[in-house]
């Protein structure tokens, strides 16, 4: 079964908790501060295409150089981030490639009672073979897909953190274009606006019961092939409950409805229960468990109106010593397509730890394995991969 959402829980040298060591940064005498990283990398993959049969497998070997650059006055921080992510397959040098991103965010306060935050990210990606476009059939195309996206968020909040009420307004805009073989992949570049509003009540214990309202307009470039457009108007409406860290959890939990209309009547709609849920549970200072779940209806990248998908994760990460921690996380996911006769179930393992060899060296092992089953027998697969990678980054004291 081929999935559009990687149910492996994927781990890298990942933030820690407690103590693992942090990079260092260097700050200027005008206040940037400067943080460069770089990771390399060797790993495994037993079936780089994602393949039912005649796996292909290969070592990877990866590097990611990463530089940020933040200014921060207490209240408000501008930061922005370049980072450029390449791998070379040995056994399939065809598959090599080079991601880039670029990233800003800024988080404005004038005043106690008043809040701007804006992110902007631009990203060139590769979709490797027997993934998005290609699952199933990665000899389709005879190397990766690529494809640009861009991605601007702003959103205001009015109303003081201890104020008994708090409303946010937020609108977005999302772009997604293919940049090979455009004969075949134009019919899935598209546009996303998305506009919506929240109201929080202040519990006064740390927390907030609140009301959010969304609509996100999708619009593709070129009708579908089969003539039938995918433009929609998917509309979502939420009541839930956030609080901060208690002596052992935090997260926050929200219920709601979402409504998914399309502009042909040829592809059917969806309406019904959505909902998201983010719990970190920690019952030790050393030892923290994350928990995720949510469900709702979106656009498939091949075929189908839309996939009901339902989503749910378990982490667990443990520091050993200051300069030691591991983390083990499982995940399920269940696709649900209409409009065609197809349903996926995703599961996904990943055992991690991350070793501290200096404040500024970090050496990550991993292990990860994917399972992919579908009423469709051409793509359920499976996958292992084993990695070994090594951050460099300035010295911790700053």
């Amino acid at each position: 079964m081929r999935k559009s959402m990687l149910a492996a829980a994927l781990l890298s040298a990942t933030t820690a908790h407690a103590a693992m060591p942090k990079p260092g940064s260097y700050i200027t005498q005008n206040g940037l501060e400067l943080t460069p990283k770089l990771s390399v990398g060797a790993m495994y993959d037993d079936n780089i295409f994602s393949t039912a049969n005649n796996e292909q497998s290969s070592m990877i070997y990866t590097a990611t150089p990463e530089l940020e650059m933040a200014y921060d006055d207490g209240i408000n921080r501008h930061q922005l981030t370049t980072r450029l992510s390449s791998a070379a397959y040995i056994q399939s040098s065809a598959d090599n490639y080079t991601d880039g991103h670029i990233g800003y965010l800024s988080h404005f306060e004038p005043s106690r009672r008043h809040r701007f935050n804006v992110r902007v990210d631009a990203d060139w990606n590769v979709e490797r073979r027997g993934e998005g476009l290609s699952e199933g059939q990665p000899n389709a195309f005879a190397e990766p897909l690529t494809y640009e996206q861009q991605d601007y968020h702003a959103d205001y909040e009015f109303g003081a953190q201890t104020a008994m009420y708090r409303v946010k307004f937020d609108a977005g805009y999302y772009n997604k274009n293919y940049t090979r073989f455009e004969t075949i992949t134009q019919y899935r570049d598209y546009d996303k606006a998305n506009f919506g509003a929240t109201l929080y009540f202040n519990s006064q214990s740390r927390s907030d019961v609140f009301v959010s309202v969304h609509q996100n307009n999708y619009r593709y470039d070129v009708v579908d092939i089969n003539g039938v457009t995918r433009d929609s108007d998917d509309y979502q409406a939420y009541a839930g409950y956030s609080w901060e860290a208690t002596a052992l959890t935090e997260g926050e939990i929200k219920v709601g409805y979402q409504k998914k209309d399309f502009a042909n009547a040829a592809r059917e709609n969806f309406s019904g229960v959505s909902w998201q849920a983010k719990i970190k549970w920690q019952p030790l200072t050393y030892s923290h468990f994350r928990f995720t779940t949510s469900r709702s209806a979106r656009d498939p990248l091949v075929e189908g109106d839309y996939v009901r998908e339902t989503f749910y994760e378990a982490q667990w990460v443990h520091q050993w010593r200051e300069n030691l921690q591991t983390k083990v996380a499982y995940s399920y996911t269940d696709d649900e397509f209409v409009g065609v006769s197809r349903q996926d179930s995703l599961r996904g393992l990943t055992l991690a730890m991350d070793y501290a060899l200096s404040p500024s060296v970090v050496l990550s092992s991993y292990y990860e394995l994917r399972n992919d089953n579908s009423t469709r027998d051409d793509l359920a697969f499976d996958r292992n991969r084993i990695g070994l990678t090594v951050q460099f980054a300035l010295m911790g004291s700053r």
